[in-house]
């Protein structure tokens, strides 16, 4: 847990220096000029940026229309860089159940696909500024660069370290889109509630600390420590059963014989490809199924489906937000002055300019039918 604590501290120290890097030559996001005013008046309306794989790509001055192709990112970095406006095209968003509630013109964005599924057509038809396509559709960028698109490759994934992968991303796009105060400003926001929880749990027994259990989609498919909401257990001063399960990729689907062995003191659904809202039959599904017999979280109710705002409370963005919700859901006793909705009002207020209502608490948290509740308040 130290070695943890220490690596995202350093994490968040090297943002200065980080920031600094993107201003030179060849950094992921930053534009390239030429010196030469013999160019021309046309050559100065574009630039070259390198995208997260090191590709160059020109793209207008000014970025109008912003094509996505995946769920790893891009589209919640635009959301709360506050450029939601530019993106006139995204992979389903009906996972995004609050941000279409808050921003109904979501619904009506073209969907060309996503990953290696993509209708490459329609996007050539479409002529977007820019096309941010994930690492892993190697097959579709291989053929929208053939094409000579502006493929922009996001969603790189980082070996050992969850957060790194996130703030390079994070920073590149700020900086393609001038908004590097903005995210040197959310960067700090997350470090301070981080540090907090950080130093009120440094101090539990290994003895003592509550076993969790982080269930992806289905009820065996569980993340480890090598994603971020996975390694977010650790942050709260939980043991992530899974953290050392296997190592070949950041979730897997486990015999249901692997989670009884283990007996969670608590289990946290993360709504991945949904909103939640279907996830609610979940825990009563589990507690009747003979195959989970005996396991402690489900006798006691311990079961909880995190919030889904931007994105899943506890990954990206709202990583803070879900260290100090499953913090505060493990140990409420450390926690009691700590009003979780009040943080996330500040979020939102601070970060997208929105004020949180009543009803915006209905459709970002659903609590599963029979078990306990977050304790949010």
């Amino acid at each position: 847990m130290k070695k943890i604590k220490k690596k995202i501290v350093a994490s968040f120290l090297s943002i200065t220096m980080i920031l600094g890097l993107l201003a030179g030559c060849g950094s992921p996001g930053q534009t390239q000029t030429g010196d030469n005013p013999a160019q021309g008046q046309a050559q100065s309306e574009y630039r070259e940026v390198t995208d997260l794989a090191g590709n160059t790509v020109k793209v207008p001055a000014q970025l109008k229309s912003v094509a996505i192709t995946s769920w790893k990112g891009a589209f919640e970095i635009f959301v709360l860089l506050g450029h939601k406006d530019l993106v006139t095209s995204m992979a389903d968003t009906t996972r995004y159940g609050w941000l279409r509630e808050i921003y109904p013109e979501l619904a009506q964005l073209p969907n060309y696909g996503s990953f290696d599924d993509v209708n490459v057509e329609e996007l050539v038809k479409a002529q977007p500024d820019i096309i941010f396509s994930p690492e892993a559709a190697a097959k579709a960028n291989a053929q929208m660069q053939s094409l000579n698109l502006p493929v922009y490759v996001d969603g790189v994934t980082s070996k050992g370290d969850p957060y790194e992968g996130n703030e390079q991303e994070l920073l590149a796009i700020a900086d393609l889109l001038g908004e590097k105060e903005k995210a040197l400003a959310y960067q700090a926001w997350e470090k301070k509630w981080l540090d907090l929880v950080a130093e009120r749990v440094k101090d539990i027994p290994d003895a003592e600390r509550k076993t969790v259990l982080c269930l992806r989609n289905t009820t065996t498919e569980v993340f480890n420590e090598m994603n971020i909401l996975g390694l977010s257990v650790s942050l709260a001063g939980g043991i992530n059963v899974a953290k050392d399960a296997f190592s070949d990729k950041f979730y897997n689907t486990v015999d249901a014989e692997k989670l009884v062995g283990w007996n969670p003191d608590l289990i946290f659904q993360y709504a991945v490809a949904s909103t939640g809202e279907e996830l609610k039959p979940r825990y009563q599904e589990m507690s009747s199924d003979k195959r989970f017999t005996g396991i402690t979280a489900l006798k006691n109710g311990d079961f909880y489906i995190m919030p889904h705002g931007i994105s899943l409370w506890g990954g990206k963005l709202e990583n803070a937000l879900g260290v100090l919700t499953l913090a505060k859901t493990m140990y409420p006793d450390l926690f009691k002055d700590i009003n979780i909705k009040e943080a996330a009002q500040d979020f939102y207020a601070q970060f997208m300019n929105y004020e949180m209502k009543d009803s915006d608490w209905d459709i970002m948290v659903n609590n599963a039918d029979g078990a306990k509740t977050l304790a949010l308040d």
